[in-house]
């Protein structure tokens, strides 16, 4: 079971995508501050990592606290979230170290997609991106 940290202080999007996950197969800790957010990342070492630009609290924003994920989590996908549509957040975001920068609002497939994705590249023989997606019966 593959382990997400989700930070974001948007309570509604990050516990309805939280147990979204959840029912997908991942257990979910969830940080409403960027300090907690930051405790977590570090104390359980998790499989992906989510979070908004600016997370409340946090001694950095943006860039920053990217680049402070990053180093308390080298080697973990980072997928950062922002209402901004602006091409320069999202290149700041990947310069700082973001494996994927998402544009709110999102939808739970892309969010799926993008989590499974960036877990396929890590270990492309067990992770199908679409593995998550809702499937249609008759």
């Amino acid at each position: 079971m593959a382990l997400v940290v989700y930070i974001d202080s948007e309570n509604p999007v990050r516990e309805s995508f939280s147990a979204l996950l959840e029912a997908g197969g991942y257990k979910v800790l969830q940080a409403v501050t960027g300090p907690y957010g930051m405790d977590l990342c570090r104390e359980f070492r998790p499989d992906v990592i989510i979070t908004t630009l600016n997370p409340i609290d946090a001694d950095h924003v943006g860039q920053g606290f990217v680049e402070a994920l990053r180093e308390a989590a080298p080697d973990t996908p980072i997928i950062t979230l922002c209402h901004d549509t602006d091409w320069k957040r999202r290149l700041q975001a990947e310069r700082s170290g973001a494996s994927l920068h998402l544009t709110k609002p999102i939808s739970f497939t892309d969010l799926a997609y993008a989590i499974r994705s960036l877990e396929a590249e890590r270990a492309p023989e067990e992770a199908s991106p679409w593995s998550y997606l809702p499937v249609e019966t008759a």
